[in-house]
């Protein structure tokens, strides 16, 4: 399921965005659920980080696209973004949010497929399940394969990923049952990332960025036999 937010004034325009989308799913057999906003306050009302694709007009009362997607990354870095408008020198500014792509209206079927084909192959590319998680500013998605190790620190959990750190609220309990296979303790306080594990060495696990994380004795020999099914697991 691609979940997809429309944030646009016009309701030709989002109607046509709908009726392609559609169009789109059925003939490439795949599931969407899409969801209109009239306008970017609409769209941050109780703003969840649950979109994979967000199609984002210019101009807009109230907020202008520009605006709403420099507010959406600072709530959300991850999600892809579209921006939809008839006025190309504006869409070209969408590399400073990080915007994958833009449309020119009036929408037609052809760039909708050419898109969400490129959408389908970015999703793919991840492999990763979308984690959500508490921190200081609301609520915030992380991939889990952008996820090195995971550490509880005065009280807190700090998240290496590579992209930086994101501190949040939670316990590794938790997080280990809302995480894919591939994520072990080494000790009682770090999870780690077994793609990015490449050695075990006396008290030490390594990985791939040079980062050496302590392994406890208790849990040494149940790591590397875990480690043993991943690495065997994805030859």
């Amino acid at each position: 399921m691609i979940n997809i937010a429309i944030v646009e004034d016009e309701e030709s325009c989002s109607q046509l965005l709908t009726e392609n989308l559609k169009k789109w799913s059925e003939s490439e057999n795949k599931n969407i659920n899409c969801v209109v906003y009239k306008n970017a306050l609409d769209f941050f009302d109780g703003f969840k980080s649950n979109y994979d694709l967000i199609l984002m007009d210019i101009e807009m009362p109230y907020m202008d696209g520009m605006s709403a997607a420099q507010r959406l990354r600072q709530l959300d870095k991850n999600v892809l973004l579209v921006f939809v408008t008839n006025m190309r020198q504006y869409a070209l500014q969408g590399y400073e949010v990080e915007a994958i792509d833009f449309i020119v209206k009036p929408v037609s079927y052809l760039p909708i497929s050419t898109l969400m084909n490129k959408v389908v192959r970015l999703l793919g590319g991840r492999e990763s399940k979308v984690i959500a998680i508490k921190t200081k500013t609301g609520i915030e998605r992380i991939y889990s394969n952008s996820i090195l190790w995971v550490e509880v620190y005065n009280h807190k959990m700090v998240y290496h990923t590579d992209q930086g750190l994101n501190e949040a609220w939670g316990t590794l309990k938790d997080l280990e049952g809302i995480l894919p296979n591939g994520f072990v303790r080494c000790n009682a306080g770090i999870l780690v990332n077994m793609r990015y594990v490449n050695a075990v060495k006396g008290d030490e696990v390594i990985l791939a960025n040079g980062e050496r994380l302590k392994i406890s004795r208790q849990r040494k020999k149940d790591f590397i036999r875990e480690l043993t099914v991943y690495i065997g697991g994805a030859i």
